[in-house]
């Protein structure tokens, strides 16, 4: 499986429609239910056109229409002109490889039920710093805007409560756009290198030895590999490609670029747990418990286990990440308001007792 994040467009990028999470996780639960009844693929797919989620008919529509013509579900997603995560493109393949459409998909909707119930706890933890955040970058606009018009009429000069040189209508603008802009080119810049210049691995390396916060990225990408290893050694499939499969649904630069090397020591004839434990993104913990089930012959089980073992510590870390956030949050606001306290204080107090100091 290629990594389809290479060779794309940056207008075919942004073109593409991304069907919601809550869209998907529905639509994989309805399409597993339809199979499991004994519906061919491309009769639930004409179903789902018509009844599934609304933002997911069309593409439903069109993975109906490719079937018909003798695509491969794998294949008819690839073309598909809207944008599903990496995860989903990568366990349909090990579905279409194994067999085990219906379980993979029920696996896919638990996934998903699970991406959004984290979404949720670090929207609603997050969301009140946040507001307060964008409350004092309004707030200080307000005061430019209004402290430049009080100086326009009296004729005298504003006071520069932000040390730019801004004042009035114009002022509070910059002010703004200095806000929002460099926040929009920050996360513009970071998406562009990680999805346009093929800079994820080194990125995401690079994010797990962020403390907090690449624990947590460690434990979602070990999760969905756990996932993807319990559904693939559970098959006919070769163990290199399995891992293969694997380590592309991670989602996760650092585990991806490490499939074909992974794959070939496999093929040379090293065990799994042998040839991935020379790289430092898996922990001691995951290549012990590997090595044991290699050893029993018991790896999808083990990996499932180990897999739901993830998915709790990732719900533990991921509130420790929103709990630093939120208080990155607050620190910003506090050291906001410290500044621009410091700041009048300078301007509308100490600067003209200075002057008159020196007058008199």
């Amino acid at each position: 499986m290629e990594d389809d994040s290479e060779g794309r467009s940056l207008w075919g990028e942004l073109s593409r429609r991304r069907i919601a999470t809550k869209s998907l996780a529905r639509w994989c639960r309805m399409l597993a239910g339809y199979l499991s009844a004994g519906k061919r693929l491309t009769d639930a797919m004409e179903i789902l056109a018509k009844r599934g989620p609304s933002d997911s008919r069309g593409f439903s529509d069109y993975l109906a229409r490719r079937l018909r013509s003798g695509d491969s579900l794998t294949k008819a997603i690839r073309k598909a002109d809207q944008s599903v995560p990496p995860i989903f493109l990568a366990m349909t393949e090990v579905a279409a490889k194994t067999g085990r459409l219906p379980e993979v998909l029920k696996e896919l909707e638990r996934y998903f039920q699970l991406q959004l119930s984290m979404r949720r706890r670090f929207l609603s933890r997050i969301i009140w710093p946040v507001l307060q955040l964008l409350s004092a970058i309004f707030i200080i606009a307000v005061l430019i805007l209004i402290l430049g018009i009080i100086a326009e009429m009296q004729n005298a000069q504003a006071i520069d409560i932000v040390g730019l040189g801004l004042q009035g209508p114009s002022g509070a603008a910059i002010w703004l756009a200095l806000c929002f802009g460099s926040a929009a080119i920050g996360y513009g810049t970071f998406w562009y290198l990680r999805r346009m210049l093929g800079q994820a691995n080194r990125i995401d390396r690079l994010l797990l030895k962020i403390p907090v916060l690449g624990p947590c990225f460690r434990t979602l990408a070990l999760a969905r590999l756990c996932l993807s290893m319990n559904m693939t050694m559970d098959s006919s499939m070769p163990a290199h490609q399995a891992m293969r499969l694997s380590l592309v649904s991670t989602e996760n630069g650092a585990y991806r670029s490490l499939a074909d090397r992974v794959a070939q020591e496999i093929r040379n004839g090293q065990t799994i747990s042998v040839s991935i434990a020379k790289y430092d993104v898996f922990p001691e913990d995951f290549l012990d418990i590997l090595e044991s089930a290699e050893e029993s012959g018991e790896v999808p089980e083990a990996m499932l286990r180990l897999g739901r073992q993830y998915d709790e510590q990732a719900e533990h870390q991921m509130a420790l990440v929103t709990m630093v956030a939120g208080w990155g949050v607050w620190a910003g606001v506090a050291l906001l308001i410290i500044y621009f306290v410091v700041r009048i204080f300078i301007v509308c107090y100490w600067q003209p007792l200075q002057q008159a100091l020196e007058e008199f």
